[in-house]
C-alpha cells in the first residue's frame, strides 16, 4: 500500500508540472531559477521518499515512461532528470 501512496504522488507531481503557468516557467528559466521553481523540489522528495520506502529505480522509471502521454515530452524528461539527481545524490548509480 505504501508504494502506491508514493508512486500516485509522483504521477500527481508530473501531472501538476505539466499543468503549471507557462508564464511563470518562462520567467524561471529566463531568471536561471528553474530548478527550484514548481514541482521540481516536491518531486524530488517525492522520488526520495520512493527510494526509502523500497521502491526500485526501475519501478520510478517505468511510472515516468507510463505517463508520458498523458502528461508531455517535457513533463517526463524533467522527471526522469529530477530522479537521475536523486539517484547521483544519493550514491546509487
Amino acid at each position: 500500500m505504501k508504494y502506491i501512496a508514493t508512486l500516485f504522488s509522483i504521477f500527481l507531481l508530473i501531472s501538476a508540472g505539466a499543468l503549471g503557468s507557462q508564464a511563470v516557467a518562462a520567467e524561471a528559466n529566463k531568471n536561471g531559477e528553474a530548478e527550484n521553481w514548481g514541482v521540481n523540489p516536491q518531486l524530488q522528495g517525492h522520488f526520495n521518499v520512493g527510494i526509502n520506502v523500497g521502491l526500485s529505480q526501475a519501478q520510478m522509471r517505468s511510472l515516468i515512461s507510463v505517463i508520458e502521454s498523458g502528461v508531455g515530452k517535457k513533463e517526463t524528461d524533467n522527471a526522469f532528470a529530477i530522479l537521475e539527481k536523486v539517484i547521483t545524490a544519493r550514491g546509487q548509480k
